[in-house]
């Protein structure tokens, strides 16, 4: 599938709001879980952080390429949820978050799951050549 690049930008997005003193534990990080769901046509997941959640009046601005001219944005914040966004966009997918204010937030993301037949295949190397350091073992 295509979420390989979508799952860990926003795993980084629920990983850097949990560490940032967000969280509802005391002194401990809390965890971001992930869940994925795969049929024959869809893969979906669900990544779930504990940390405080996104204020309302805050919300429309996470999917802002605007934040950068704002006040609360940091450089090492990135702009992981406008590019998974614009990603999921492209490949026929949607994103979608709910904010839980106090407790955390769930992000949900589907793709539409790519048929074997639009897959490259990986020819296998020609006899003779060796993959890896040389010592025959791949």
């Amino acid at each position: 599938t295509d979420s390989s690049t979508a799952v860990p930008m926003m795993s980084d997005a629920s990983g850097k709001a949990s560490g940032g003193g967000n969280g509802t534990g005391a002194g401990s990080i809390p965890p971001v879980r992930v869940v994925v769901a795969v049929s024959e046509g869809l893969v979906q997941l669900k990544l779930v952080d504990e940390a405080g959640g996104i204020r309302r009046s805050s919300l429309a601005n996470v999917w802002s390429y605007r934040a950068l001219d704002s006040k609360w944005w940091k450089p090492q914040d990135g702009l992981s949820l406008p590019l998974v966004r614009l990603y999921c966009k492209y490949l026929g997918g949607a994103i979608a978050l709910v904010p839980m204010e106090g407790f955390g937030t769930d992000c949900y993301v589907a793709f539409n799951r790519l048929p074997h037949e639009n897959c490259e295949q990986i020819l296998p190397a020609p006899s003779g050549v060796l993959a890896g350091g040389g010592d025959g073992n791949i």
